[in-house]
């Protein structure tokens, strides 16, 4: 497996793109959606109220705290989180909406890799994201979006169409890349921003793509980037393969406060 330099540098500009994210909770449908995550000490996590009409309070009983103000549709809840610990915390006039706070110290989120077999190479006929596939022109992929019924966000950038997929438990952000080199979409990436836990996507995809490559193959990799990767990255899963002889990536990055997929067709980043 070849691992391309313009690879990286073309990554973590794509990655640059992507608009600010912060730790958040989303309430919907009488749920926290996550309802457990985990964060470093001194974050601020805020819990936002997306219903229609119920108010909520976000109640850490069990640590003493009385219960605050309820906050209605539109609202928000925001707590500081500067001890390590975990956190159980309830819906004050809803006892069944629970949810849990994990605060662990910045030391303790180094980089990590799954501990998966080295030669287990995922074998697939993957070709894209959805409705949208490698090679397709800037208006084909306008197209695939709204077969795929996402929300248009801005396509008036020639080399990136942004889109926002509703996931059920989160908004993602998605950003297509199309070099102007080649005039094919070669690059997307997905962000999920307040997701702590990348294991509901791993297995996401491994149910399409089979298991990630190995701790060795990873930790090649890591050791590659390491300079140039973006502050924060606390974990990195990678599934790499060939194609009709190209080369097909997808990168999960996982940081504090959120986590970004990268699907990638190498060979079309830029003219041979």
């Amino acid at each position: 497996m070849k691992i391309l330099s313009f690879l990286i540098g073309f990554f973590l500009c794509s990655l640059a793109q992507a608009e600010d994210v912060t730790t958040r909770v989303i309430i919907k449908d009488f749920k926290f959606q996550p309802a457990e995550i985990t964060v470093t000490s001194g974050t601020t996590v805020r819990w936002e109220n997306h219903e229609k009409r119920q108010y909520h309070s976000v109640w850490f009983e069990q640590s003493g705290e009385p219960e605050p103000e309820y906050f209605f549709p539109e609202e928000f809840f925001e707590k500081t989180f500067n001890q390590i610990g975990d956190f159980p915390y309830r819906c004050g006039p809803h006892p069944k909406m629970t949810g849990i706070v994990h605060v662990v110290s910045k030391e303790d989120k180094q980089v990590k890799t799954e501990n998966m077999t080295t030669e287990n190479i995922a074998q697939t006929t993957f070709n894209g994201y959805l409705s949208a596939a490698f090679g397709m022109s800037w208006q084909q992929v306008k197209e695939a979006i709204a077969k795929d019924d996402l929300k248009l966000v801005n396509a008036e950038d020639a080399e990136i169409i942004k889109a926002k997929r509703d996931r059920g438990f989160i908004t993602t952000d998605i950003s297509y890349v199309i070099p102007k080199q080649t005039g094919k979409l070669a690059l997307i990436v997905e962000f999920y921003p307040g997701v702590l836990s990348e294991n509901p996507i791993v297995n996401e995809l491994e149910k399409q793509l089979g298991s990630p490559l190995g701790k060795d193959a990873t930790a090649e990799v890591l050791k590659q980037i390491k300079d140039d990767l973006p502050p924060g990255v606390t974990a990195l899963t990678l599934w790499a393969w060939e194609v009709d002889n190209q080369d097909r990536f997808i990168r999960l990055l996982k940081f504090d406060d959120h986590i970004a997929v990268e699907y990638l067709a190498p060979a079309l980043l830029s003219e041979p």
